[in-house]
């Protein structure tokens, strides 16, 4: 095509076989947001949601919101937030299931009051203090390091617990491994007292396999004398000698509530039989005591044992593994024709032997209400085994009977 002597292109009109010749079909829109369309606009609301859910650490909005609005703030809401913004604004379950869900692969809220916002927590405060290392982690901003974990420091802010549950250790210390890491030193003893004397919603204290000695225990047994709930004293696997034990039987004599005593794997000997058997001759709330993996020999089993003749409450007994012989049977027998209170007893690991072995049957003739009695390796021998074993089946019996009629 020529324009005054000049040649142009000639214009290309669009067709419908060449619908690309139209030009604004030909116009492209690069937008900043690789997601933005003409096709999806944003309401506002929802930006307002997208705004708060980005700036919740800052400027935490939630309460005010409509329940619906409230809703997709919690369902958008980051797992990484600090506890201290989300503590005491989200009670939302499913936000702190997420929480759970990200941080541990496997999560049973049965443990923890089948709450996910009570898991999160407790398994938060769990790991503070189980990954704690003597002299190297700091507990506070101002305190001085000390030995191990201070719990003066969370106790008075937990107003609702009953359940402690302890191993002084160290859980991980790598390369820096010293035997002293793993002291459960005079410092931590005096402060744990300190914590479990003003926890007065206790219930429940189990310290075990930390190396509680004589001294420890009596630091511990004088903070906790007066103790208005504590029901469950749990020292196993420790190191309480004969000493440790009177403590013990103070425990006992004193205005405790105690329920439930298990010293299990101890050193104890006659000497502290003597003295917790003193103290049950008078304790009445006492139901259940564990003395296995001591030594008493057939002194301190003879103590406890006599006892039994004035106690009107202890139910189980545990005695297994403490050297006992046919003396402490003998007593034993005596005590089964006239205790009507016991319904466990545990001698288990004892050279009791067959004659011993006919003195427990001779008590059983007369007993109506122990039903179970463990006399595994105790040498009694077979026929006597079988015929206590039998008395046993005959209390069970009955005492089914009487729960059927009433």
């Amino acid at each position: 095509m020529e324009v005054a002597g000049r040649k142009v292109p000639s214009p290309i009109f669009a067709t419908k076989d060449n619908p690309a010749a139209d030009p604004r079909q030909m116009r492209r829109i690069i937008a900043e947001d690789p997601d933005w369309s003409l096709a999806t606009v944003p309401l506002l609301t929802e930006l307002c949601v997208k705004h708060i859910v980005q700036n919740f650490e800052d400027n935490p909005v939630l309460d005010e919101l409509l329940p619906k609005h409230k809703f997709k703030v919690l369902e958008a809401l980051s797992t990484e937030i600090a506890m201290k913004v989300t503590a005491g604004l989200v009670s939302d379950e499913g936000y702190w299931k997420r929480c759970c869900k990200a941080r541990w692969e496997v999560c049973d809220i049965n443990k923890n009051g089948n709450s996910w916002k009570r898991m999160y927590f407790e398994r938060n405060l769990e790991g503070l203090i189980e990954n704690f290392v003597p002299e190297t982690t700091d507990q506070s901003l101002d305190g001085p390091n000390i030995d191990h974990f201070d719990f003066g420091l969370i106790t008075p802010s937990l107003i609702h617990l009953e359940e402690l549950h302890l191993t002084y250790g160290v859980r991980d210390c790598g390369m820096n491994f010293e035997w002293n890491l793993f002291q459960f030193t005079a410092r931590d003893c005096l402060l744990l007292a300190k914590a479990v004397k003003a926890c007065h919603t206790l219930k429940v204290f189990h310290l075990h396999r930390s190396g509680v000695d004589d001294e420890k225990v009596r630091v511990l047994i004088s903070h906790v004398l007066d103790h208005p709930s504590l029901l469950t004293l749990d020292l196993s696997h420790n190191k309480i000698e004969d000493s440790g034990a009177r403590a013990v039987g103070k425990l006992l004599n004193g205005r405790c509530n105690l329920t439930t005593l298990n010293l299990c794997d101890n050193k104890i000997r006659s000497i502290g039989a003597a003295a917790i058997g003193h103290a049950l001759g008078k304790n009445t709330t006492l139901t259940c005591i564990n003395l296995r993996l001591n030594r008493l020999g057939d002194d301190g089993g003879q103590a406890i044992c006599r006892t039994l003749f004035k106690n009107n409450t202890l139910t189980h007994v545990h005695l297994g593994s403490n050297d006992l012989g046919e003396p402490t049977a003998a007593i034993l027998s005596q005590v089964l024709a006239a205790n009507k209170t016991l319904v466990d007893i545990n001698l288990s690991c004892n050279t009791i032997g067959p004659d011993g072995g006919k003195s427990l049957q001779e008590g059983m003739e007369e007993n109506t209400t122990i039903q179970t009695m463990d006399l595994r390796l105790t040498e009694v021998g077979q026929e006597n085994e079988y015929c206590i074993n039998q008395l046993l089946k005959r209390n069970r019996e009955e005492k089914y009977r009487q729960s059927q009629t009433s």
